[in-house]
């Protein structure tokens, strides 16, 4: 019997916990939509905990990869998961056996048919084109009023949720915070189990880690429990929390339940050096950043805009009037355009946006 999509019982990783402490609760609640937050060092398992919480829900947004590309482990070999929807930037092409779209046709009715959702490092121009195609990603999140099922959305780097709310916004970090506690307290509301991991306390302060439905500690190198969480030597040896392998963990959730536990290995886990692009045969094709528009530029989504218009039947003074910019400007970009189509076939700043007329001569098409 099937139990989510193409997930049968055997392909959900299973887990062991030893109770030390108020065991309010057998184990993890997926009915709920959750906070499940993992403290611990490179390689001590983090990424491997976020993909156990997402194999036990029935659909999976993995958003917030490293620079690894390990968000793409989903579509290896070996992985029960076959209905995966990859999203990349509007400027980069990326050929997949896999369903693949723009990140600025995203919507979230199409995420919703497929059982995963997720995109990497690669399929972006550099970190901003990375970062405003995420805030397109969550922003599809907010539209989910109502649910029959949570979601899992995993978060490989807490850091990387802040960073992009720096860079994109210009916030400062205490901002930026503000607005990832907000988006944890909130995202229960819609739905979505949240799988956060973070290296540094100093990125996820105390008010974030309060949150946490389930406190997940990997293994801290030399780091130690922070202050506020120092009370847990009172039961385990500070050494456990240096020699813990990938698979243990310890527990703490929202009951003050706290225990020890383990969880199956996931065997198409990406490795470390593996450069799982190449390893799965996606090609990526990389094209200029679009422009945008500015008080004097007309950017390429614009350019596109006038384009359609200009084939929809309108006249050069109802476009100028519509996009609030002079007949001159209008009747530039449409000579432009049809100067472009019939020198190289196409216009380069429609295809750039996927425009409907990219290759048709809108003076011939009107005179038709």
């Amino acid at each position: 019997m099937k139990l989510y999509g193409s997930r049968t019982l055997e392909d959900i990783p299973g887990y062991r916990i030893k109770w030390k402490r108020y065991r309010k609760e057998s184990g993890f609640n997926w009915d709920k939509a959750n906070i499940t937050l993992s403290l611990g060092i490179k390689g001590s398992g983090k990424s491997l905990f976020g993909e156990f919480v997402g194999l036990h829900h029935k659909k999976i947004f993995d958003f917030f990869g490293s620079r690894d590309n390990e968000s793409l482990f989903w579509c290896r070999k070996g992985s029960p998961i076959d209905d995966i929807l990859l999203v990349h930037s509007p400027s980069v092409e990326v050929n997949a056996p896999w369903d693949t779209i723009p990140s600025d046709k995203l919507s979230l009715s199409k995420m919703m048919e497929y059982e995963t959702v997720t995109t990497c490092d690669r399929f972006f121009l550099n970190q901003v084109d990375r970062f405003k195609a995420l805030e397109d990603m969550i922003a599809q999140c907010w539209n989910r009023y109502g649910f029959t099922y949570p979601i899992a959305i995993i978060i490989r780097e807490a850091s990387s949720f802040l960073y992009s709310r720096m860079k994109l916004e210009g916030a400062d970090q205490k901002s930026a915070k503000s607005d990832f506690i907000y988006f944890q307290r909130e995202m229960r509301h819609m739905g979505f189990t949240l799988a956060i991991d973070t290296i540094r306390w100093t990125s996820i302060d105390k008010e974030m880690r309060d949150l946490a439905d389930y406190l997940i500690i990997k293994n801290l190198g030399y780091h130690g429990l922070p202050s506020d969480l120092s009370w847990i030597y009172q039961f385990y040896d500070p050494k456990k929390f240096s020699i813990m392998n990938p698979p243990n963990f310890v527990v703490l959730n929202h009951y003050g339940g706290l225990g020890y536990g383990d969880i199956e290995n996931i065997p198409y886990h990406k490795p470390e050096g593996l450069d799982i692009v190449k390893e799965l045969g996606i090609e990526i094709e990389y094209f200029e950043a679009l422009t945008e528009s500015t008080d004097q530029q007309v950017g390429d989504k614009e350019h596109e805009k006038i384009i359609k218009l200009y084939g929809g039947g309108k006249s050069y003074e109802n476009i100028a009037n519509e996009i609030k910019r002079g007949l001159a400007t209008v009747s530039r970009h449409i000579k432009r355009h049809d100067k472009n189509v019939n020198n190289l076939g196409y216009c380069p700043i429609c295809r750039r946006v996927d425009g409907e007329y990219q290759a048709v001569d809108m003076k011939a098409y009107r005179t038709q």
